[in-house]
């Protein structure tokens, strides 16, 4: 009898066993595996946001980027953006003319508006280094083409105003822009997602088309005058002009890409 039940006891333990075993190698897993991440590849596409800094003849403009890639190789990544800065203020008032210790006060009226800035399309293309699924390194190029703008447009009435004050003078500069920019990046994948966060670097030539200042003047007699400028300090009144002009700039953008499928 007690054979029998040590019997019953052991095919019930080796029973029990391979229960176990199953339900161990089957089932869910207890532990989390945490993949990091989500490299795209041929057809996917993305677009990236951020910051960056654009040095044009050392004169540094802070610009928000946008910019689409996508991937017609694995390594292979073509992308377009856009450049674009604005600035404008105005400003109306009196101006005392004469002695700012008269009594009453001489005046004229004066009001300025002034807009400058540009819009650039960058079509470029990156070159993807490494396989690597966390880290991504690249160097491409791009062309950037556009225009640049700047208005000034002053305006003077009353009668203390002196005569060298012009009733309407309005400059207007507005050349076509275009280069070629070569440019470093790196970035990491965050996690499992679809992010990833990078650095670029830029170095880039311009050339300016068309490179000069018109303006349109009027005196007090209502004479109207039209002539060019090659900058705003050139004495000379120039009736016919046509110039061109470049430099090298630099590019700096921290940027958060997010891709899709």
């Amino acid at each position: 009898m007690m054979k029998r039940k040590l019997f019953l006891l052991a095919i019930v333990s080796v029973a029990f066993s391979f229960s176990l075993s199953a339900q161990i190698s089957k089932g869910d897993p207890t532990a989390t595996t945490i993949k990091t991440g989500n490299r795209p590849g041929k057809g996917d596409f993305g677009v990236f946001f951020g910051g960056g800094v654009l040095v044009e003849q050392d004169q540094p403009f802070f610009l928000p980027v946008m910019n689409f890639k996508y991937f017609v190789a694995d390594k292979i990544e073509l992308r377009a953006g856009i450049d674009l800065y604005r600035n404008f203020n105005r400003t109306k008032g009196k101006v005392i003319s004469g002695s700012v210790y008269a009594d009453p006060l001489v005046t004229y009226d004066k009001a300025t508006a002034y807009v400058d800035g540009f819009f650039n399309f960058v079509p470029g293309m990156a070159y993807h280094f490494s396989n690597l699924n966390i880290l991504d390194v690249y160097v491409g190029a791009e062309i950037p083409f556009g225009v640049e703008h700047r208005r000034i447009v002053d305006s003077v009435s009353g009668e203390a105003a002196p005569p060298s004050a012009m009733p309407v003078s309005v400059l207007t500069w507005n050349p076509f822009v275009i280069g070629a920019n070569l440019l470093v990046g790196v970035q990491a994948f965050i996690g499992n997602l679809p992010l990833a966060i990078g650095l670029e670097y830029g170095i880039g030539a311009k050339a300016y088309l068309g490179d000069k200042i018109k303006y349109v003047t009027e005196n007090n007699a209502g004479d109207r005058a039209v002539y060019f400028k090659t900058d705003s300090e050139d004495a000379a009144n120039w009736r016919k002009l046509a110039r061109s002009s470049g430099y090298i700039d630099h590019t700096v953008r921290l940027t958060v890409s997010y891709y899709f499928n």
